[in-house]
């Protein structure tokens, strides 16, 4: 693996095989490789090694330390590890279960999407012991996720049509066709999400969506 060239084509082969298509670590960014015009394959992606290889050459090679990540939070990890979830554990399978955001109660229209929400930590900050927080504010997620402020706000004005009633709607209008929504398929169209755990690997601010929407939680 002297060649750059051949490092490049493992990384393209350890990220596909991930079959991470977001970073783990933000839920914010796509992982991408994509076929250039040219031939080949090319990553836009990076791998950490969230055991830096420096201190930890036994693990420099380790297919479990290499973790599919963005850019941005590749950098701001630098050789941190205590503070930083392992994205493939069962601890942070269990961390995705939880409410990790939410929005500020502190106003009813920002409650409702009428204004531009606030968004908020879920968990309690203060709490020994408490992993997430650490992971949170090492990655100062509670001030990146304000850049996704309208966002939320389209999730919460989705939210009003969320009932039976416009399913019913929606439905005596696709009879026509010979078509039928359901629920779940109605808030796919809604949200753009449907709160499965696949998701949280395949489309950014699915975390956000599924906290944020009571529907989307499973």
């Amino acid at each position: 693996m002297e060649k750059s060239e051949d490092k490049k084509k493992l990384r393209v082969y350890i990220i596909e095989a991930a079959g991470v298509e977001v970073c783990p670590y933000c839920n914010r960014q796509y992982i991408d490789v994509f076929d250039k015009s040219s031939g080949g394959s090319k990553a836009v992606a990076q791998l950490d090694h969230y055991y830096p290889k420096g201190k930890y050459p036994l693990y420099a090679l380790s297919l479990y330390n290499l973790i599919p990540v963005c850019g941005s939070c590749n950098q701001g990890k630098s050789e941190e590890v205590g503070k930083v979830i392992y994205p493939f554990s069962k601890q942070a399978n269990e961390e995705n279960k939880a409410p990790y955001f939410r929005i500020k109660a502190d106003d009813l229209d920002k409650l409702t999407g009428k204004e531009l929400p606030q968004i908020e930590y879920a968990f309690e900050q203060d709490e020994e012991g408490n992993t997430k927080k650490d992971h949170a504010n090492f990655f100062h997620h509670k001030n990146m996720y304000q850049n996704h402020q309208r966002f939320a706000q389209r999730l919460l004005q989705a939210q009003k049509l969320d009932n039976q009633a416009y399913l019913d709607g929606m439905n005596k209008v696709l009879e026509k066709e010979n078509l039928r929504l359901s629920k779940s398929e109605l808030r796919e169209l809604l949200y753009g999400f449907n709160g499965s755990d696949e998701e949280l690997l395949q489309k950014p601010l699915s975390k956000l969506a599924r906290d944020l929407i009571p529907s989307l939680k499973k």
